[in-house]
Formats: C-alpha cells, structure tokens, sequence
C-alpha cells in the first residue's frame, strides 16, 4: 500500500515525464499471463490537439503489478504517438510482441475518465 505522499511524488513522475527510459515506455516482467496497460499515463498530442495525461492511471498498473506479478507497460514520455488511435504505434507493437512472446491470455487497457464528460 502506497501513501498519498508516495502518490502524489510517483504522480509528478508522469506529469514531469522524469523516467529513465528511451523507448517512451517501460514493460515489467510477470509471473502471470495477465498484462496492464496504461497507454495515456503521459500527456499526449491526438489529431495535433493537446491531450492531459491520465497521470494517475499509470500508478495504477504499477500498484496492480507489484500487487498480484502480472505483466504491465505503460506510457512514461509523450513520443507523438497514442496507441489507442494512431494506426501505427510502438507502444502496441511491444504489447503485440510482449502477448506473442509470453503467452499472455488478458490485456487489460487502464483509463481515467476525464471529469468533463457526463
């Protein structure tokens, strides 16, 4: 269990997009076939149009992945590519690739609904 002090510092890692990696996300390793997604946990450009990130919805795949060791990946760099539309993306190719290659049986896409919808 996390604090909300532990929260808030692990939410301003998204929001700052102060993760060590090159590729624009990161990939945990598990020991169940079972992934978690964040594809939006960064801010994003969709249609040339500025996008929020859903900061928090990345917190929550690594909470469910050091909880219960399923796979997770999810966004740490806004790279101008949203999984979710764009036609080609790298993100989708790794969890493609990450199914193939460990034999994953369910793919769980997290997201934050944004307040301003009914």
């Amino acid at each position: 269990m996390i604090s909300y002090r532990q929260l808030l510092q692990i939410e301003k890692s998204f929001t700052e997009e102060s993760f060590p990696d090159e590729s624009g996300f990161l990939i945990k390793e598990g020991r169940i076939p079972f992934l978690v997604s964040a594809p939006h946990s960064v801010s994003q450009i969709r249609d040339g149009k500025w996008k929020i990130g859903e900061h928090r919805s990345g917190i929550v795949v690594e909470e469910l992945q050091r909880l219960t060791g399923c796979y997770s990946i999810y966004k740490t760099k806004n790279n101008q590519e949203d999984a979710n539309f764009d036609k080609k993306s790298s993100y989708r190719d790794a969890i493609i690739n990450l199914v193939k290659k460990e034999k994953i049986n369910y793919l769980l896409d997290i997201h934050i609904m944004s307040p301003n919808r009914p």
